[in-house]
């Protein structure tokens, strides 16, 4: 992403939680900002996102069993389809 960025590539943004580095391209919640603030919106919007986000995620590996944890099949190729 920041090979891609550097290019010119900017009209996209990843959002992460907090243990990552904030960089121009990258979205990070803002640490314990006031109430009824711009900061404190953004938060708000950023953490209503990333839950849709996770929620998706988790639909996902629920239909797509072998991302799971273990990343095994769980049926063959055969029965599958």
């Amino acid at each position: 992403m920041r090979e891609l960025h550097r290019l010119g590539y900017t009209s996209y943004f990843l959002i992460g939680d907090s243990e990552y580095k904030l960089r121009t391209w990258f979205l990070t919640p803002l640490y314990n900002p006031e109430p009824n603030t711009p900061e404190s919106r953004y938060n708000d919007c950023f953490t209503g996102t990333r839950c849709i986000i996770e929620r998706c995620n988790g639909l996902l590996r629920m239909r797509f069993r072998c991302t799971l944890k273990h990343r095994v099949l769980h049926y063959t190729p055969t029965v599958a389809s």
